[in-house]
């Protein structure tokens, strides 16, 4: 198992083949460690960046997840960093 952060091949593809930028559940939970079920929480209990629900399935920006990474998993310091990259 990787550490948060550190891209397993498989994962990184799907990220590059991404068209939108967006990735699911599944590369989600990968990407964190976790399982699919454990994103499915952290979402309801607003742990995690806000995601973007097409048609019955969400998706997170590369971009968002990137930073929340980067901040550490922390959303407070994500949400401080995006405002910041605002401005």
């Amino acid at each position: 198992m990787s550490k948060i952060g550190e891209f397993d091949p498989k994962v990184l593809e799907k990220l590059l083949l991404s068209k939108h930028g967006l990735i699911d559940a599944k590369v989600l939970a990968t990407l964190l460690c976790v399982s699919k079920r454990s994103i499915d929480r952290y979402t309801s209990l607003c742990l995690l960046p806000k995601s973007v629900k097409i048609g019955g399935s969400r998706r997170w920006r590369i971009a968002d997840i990137e930073l929340f990474i980067e901040s550490g998993c922390n959303l407070a310091e994500f949400q401080t960093r995006k405002e910041q990259e605002r401005c």
